[in-house]
């Protein structure tokens, strides 16, 4: 059994997020032409509300991640970051997008 399922893009909905129609009266106004997006599916599966992932999350990997950023730095002789270095980066974000 196939299913229908039309979702609000214009915003205006009464029933958002489902359409209602009320982007025909905004196109109208706004001389634009945004619409539903119409989702169809088949309804035949028993399971088709369940999520399934391929594998449990790593949280060894998470906490050595969190374990990594807490030490302190080491320099390519072995000693240790006392945190005396200047940086070379500058406070100006305007070259960054």
């Amino acid at each position: 059994m196939s299913k229908k399922l039309s979702l609000c893009r214009c915003w205006r909905s009464e029933t958002f997020p489902l359409c209602d129609g009320s982007h025909k009266a905004y196109n109208e106004e706004y001389n634009d032409n945004v619409g539903p997006v119409n989702i169809e599916w088949d309804d035949d599966s028993e399971e088709y509300n369940e999520s399934k992932t391929l594998a449990e999350p790593d949280i060894q990997s998470m906490n050595a991640s969190t374990e990594l950023s807490s030490l302190e730095m080491i320099d390519s002789n072995g000693s240790g970051d006392n945190g005396s270095h200047t940086s070379s980066h500058s406070n100006d974000d305007s070259n960054l997008f």
